[in-house]
């Protein structure tokens, strides 16, 4: 008799095992469906949050370079404007450094006007025929003309500039240099804007 009692009572209990796997199995389905939301989810993220951090970078990048992109345009504009002047050729043609002291007025305008902190006029061989500030002096290889105007950084007297070089040329070829260069440590930005900080080695 007691046999007969105990029978429903297993089923009953298998009936339970089988309904609690079912409910541990659709709970792990469904933890492991968050998991992989939350994985994709946070992944999305990431990704918006570095795209986000790569465009605030270059925009503080574009923003830091402006006063030295601005500082070179000048620079070289003035070299090549002043490799033109006809009085600036003629006394580099005739080796005359008091007729370019004379008449070469936009040497010291440049300078007055705080376009420029130096100018350097020279011959094809690199002797400077007339510079500002008198004590200033050029790399050798920095005082003969370049195949083409170029602007580089250059620490000159224990300052760094900016230094644009152009040829001087007649229909001969080229017959010298002029270089025009601004104090790096002139090229600031507005208060608060992130800066460039040029470091040598």
């Amino acid at each position: 008799m007691g046999g007969g009692h105990d029978q429903p009572h297993e089923a009953a209990s298998d009936r339970g095992t089988s309904l609690s796997r079912r409910r541990a199995l659709a709970l792990a389905l469904v933890l492991a469906g968050l998991a992989v939301v939350w994985g994709g989810g946070g992944l999305w993220l990431f990704r918006r949050l570095d795209a986000r951090d790569g465009a605030t970078l270059d925009a503080l990048g574009r923003a830091a370079r402006a006063p030295l992109d601005e500082a070179e345009s000048l620079v070289r504009r003035e070299a090549g404007l002043l490799a033109q002047e006809a009085i600036v050729v003629d006394g580099v043609v005739r080796h005359d450094p008091a007729a370019l002291a004379r008449g070469a007025v936009r040497i010291r305008t440049l300078t007055l006007d705080g376009e420029a902190d130096c100018v350097v006029i020279a011959d094809a061989g690199g002797v400077a025929l007339a510079q500002l500030p008198a004590t200033l002096s050029l790399l050798p290889a920095d005082a003969t003309p370049p195949a083409t105007p170029n602007v580089a950084l250059r620490v000159l007297d224990g300052q760094a500039y900016l230094l644009a070089r152009t040829p001087i040329t007649t229909g001969d070829g080229p017959v010298g240099m002029d270089a025009v260069g601004l104090r790096v440590d002139r090229l600031t930005a507005e208060p608060g804007a992130p800066t460039v900080a040029l470091v040598a080695g």
